[in-house]
């Protein structure tokens, strides 16, 4: 009887350890495939005033980030206020997802993402670190 007390004993615990949640919390594409629009960029609300060495003044006015299963796209519009006008760019990269959010590779830098249902934050490498904050659309 002790025997098969025993036994039992040692199956339930490796059927116990077996169980768990089969959830992941690594994220997916899905968790990140949509629209996404900057509010924030080192903190401080759009319009943001780029630095220049011209003395000329630009602001990033808005920018939109959509992705999609491997890809983004990415559309910037800056306003030059010496002759007041706006202006968009666009271009596109390339992610990866990681354990805890997104690597990105833009076309001349590479931003480390961590991202929620309804908030995304990317850190840009460079000389300076910049961070950027978006909201899905």
């Amino acid at each position: 009887m002790r025997r098969f007390l025993a036994l039992t004993c040692v199956l339930a615990n490796v059927l116990l350890a077996g169980c768990g949640s089969d959830s992941s919390t690594a994220p997916t594409p899905a968790s990140l495939v949509g629209t996404w629009n900057l509010s924030t960029v080192n903190g401080r609300s759009l319009p943001f005033a780029i630095p220049s060495e011209t003395g000329s003044t630009v602001e990033l006015f808005g920018e939109q980030l959509r992705f999609d299963d491997a890809t983004f796209q990415r559309e910037t519009t800056l306003r030059f206020t010496e002759a007041p006008f706006l202006r968009s760019f666009s271009d596109a990269g390339s992610y990866t997802l990681t354990a805890t959010g997104a690597t990105l590779t833009y076309p001349y830098t590479v931003g480390t993402a961590t991202f929620s249902a309804s908030t995304l934050t990317i850190v840009l490498e460079g000389l300076q670190s910049t961070t950027l904050v978006y909201h899905r659309q």
